[in-house]
Parts: structure tokens; C-alpha cells; sequence
């Protein structure tokens, strides 16, 4: 139940990125980082759309340094070069 709800609060958290509400690249950020923590297979969706896509890969670094560790420390690992089978469980 618990991964549940956080699976679909990282859903509702995306949404804000895609309305012209301030701080939508925040709410990106922390819903990916939901959702790629508690879900393997988007973890491994993400990583395989960052090596396909070069511009949404350097696109999340930026997310990411902007963000720091705490924020958005799970979206690190679905970067090409890891393996979020590491975080990931």
C-alpha cells in the first residue's frame, strides 16, 4: 500500500511540470526521484530513454546538480553510465 501511494504521488507530482505554474521543474524532479525509487522498471525506462535521447539526458543532469542529493539523488542512478539495479530493489 505504502508503494503504492508513492508511486501515484510521484504521477500527481510530474503533472505541475507541464502547467505554467512556478516551480514545475521541482515537481518533476521529485516525482521522478519517487518514482524511479520505489518502481525498478521506470528506473530502467528512464535510463534507456537517457541513453536514447541525449537532450533529455543533459537536460536531468542539469535537474539534478540544480536540485543537489537530497532532492533528486535517485535520478543519479538511471544515469547511463550506472546501474539502478544497484539502488533499485
Amino acid at each position: 500500500m505504502k508503494r503504492f501511494f508513492l508511486q501515484f504521488l510521484g504521477v500527481l507530482l510530474i503533472i505541475p511540470f507541464f502547467t505554467p505554474l512556478p516551480g514545475g521543474t521541482f515537481f518533476l524532479v521529485v516525482g521522478l526521484t519517487l518514482l524511479v525509487c520505489n518502481n525498478l522498471r521506470f528506473a530502467l525506462f528512464v535510463q534507456a530513454s537517457r541513453k536514447k535521447f541525449s537532450k533529455l539526458d543533459s537536460g536531468l543532469r542539469w535537474a539534478e546538480d540544480k536540485m543537489g542529493d537530497k532532492i533528486a539523488g535517485g535520478l543519479k542512478f538511471t544515469r547511463p553510465e550506472n546501474d539502478p539495479r544497484d539502488h533499485v530493489k
